[in-house]
């Protein structure tokens, strides 16, 4: 009779799990928390624009007086964190390139907190602007743009516009770093959309929100006839969108003018 040998083989498993929505505790050498003073998770209430030298921008859904927030490097780490802050949006800076886990959220009263993650390098495009809008100046005829930089490392801005009846937008203009304004003096009686993009050596940024405006009159002509005893004024329009009149002014020295009437 044969001895048979039976080999047992123990097949050891070790299930290693990153816990992408470990509970922040802003303050710390790791991410973490525990206790009463822990906070509830609540999905999609933190955004984040990389900006230029590793700095990303931290933005919280919602009006609070304290927030914090941490950046967790891929070794589960906090490499940069604030505990508390009432500036929102926020800024926390990377040591170094790499993909990154920021977790964000309410001090308190309320607690809450969200997760998101962003992959930070040297080399990239401008954030994109924001906050566009657009004013009418009504004399002489101009529409001025305003909008908030949200980078550090563009060259510029490019300024695009869409007309009335085209169906397109063409760049009409562009501007120097840090700029935030810009005033185009080129348009006639139509309406206008905007919309605007940072640039660098690496890129484009995303565009802007668009900004429209109206440009509500266009007069085709306007004379002037003296009579025995008074100036005649005549003119005729070849559009109106939203006019609720016409306000007459008069010059002695065709610099210096005063408002003699308004016609409905």
């Amino acid at each position: 009779m044969k001895d048979r040998n039976f080999h047992l083989i123990i097949l050891l498993i070790i299930f290693v799990s990153f816990n992408t929505f470990s509970e922040p505790g802003f303050n710390g050498s790791t991410p973490g928390c525990s206790g009463s003073g822990c906070h509830s998770f609540q999905d999609n209430m933190v955004t984040v624009v990389p900006l230029s030298n590793l700095q990303i921008q931290i933005t919280i859904t919602g009006n609070s007086g304290n927030i914090g927030g941490e950046l967790v490097n891929s070794s589960g780490t906090v490499v940069a964190s604030i505990n508390s802050t009432s500036n929102n949006p926020f800024t926390l800076t990377a040591p170094s390139e790499g993909y990154y886990l920021i977790n964000a959220g309410y001090k308190n009263p309320s607690r809450r907190w969200d997760s998101t993650h962003v992959n930070l390098q040297l080399s990239q495009p401008p954030a994109p602007p924001s906050n566009l809008a657009a004013q009418l100046i009504p004399s002489p005829l101009a529409v001025q743009l305003v909008w908030t930089d949200n980078s550090n490392n563009e060259n510029g801005f490019i300024i695009e516009r869409e007309s009335q009846g085209t169906d397109a937008f063409t760049v009409i203009d562009t501007v120097s770093a840090n700029s935030n304004s810009f005033l185009d003096n080129t348009v006639t009686y139509l309406t206008y959309v905007y919309r605007i993009t940072a640039f660098n050596a690496f890129g484009q940024s995303a565009y802007s929100n668009v900004a429209q405006i109206i440009v509500p009159v266009e007069l085709t002509s306007f004379t002037a006839s003296a009579s025995a005893e008074a100036i005649v004024l005549n003119w005729e329009t070849a559009t109106e969108t939203n006019n609720k009149g016409f306000e007459v002014q008069r010059s002695a020295d065709k610099v210096n003018f005063s408002t003699v009437a308004f016609v409905t």
